[in-house]
């Protein structure tokens, strides 16, 4: 049998499956993809776009800055 270790995270990206736990899943779970597709400044200025900057507040920027 597989064996399962939980551990705490927004994100878990294991390549070929990627899942997230928490309230704000959906968000989370986006701008990760987003990041891992089209890279960390289309992240962080979505994240920016949308106000995320609670969750993301090392990789998030204020576009209306």
């Amino acid at each position: 049998a597989n064996a399962i270790d939980p551990i705490e995270a927004l994100v878990v990206d294991c390549g070929s499956v990627v899942t997230g736990g928490g309230v704000s899943l959906a968000i989370d779970l986006s701008l990760h993809l987003i990041e891992k597709l089209f890279g960390p400044d289309k992240a962080r200025e979505t994240a920016g776009v949308i106000e995320y900057a609670a969750a993301w507040p090392q990789r998030a920027t204020n576009s209306r800055q």
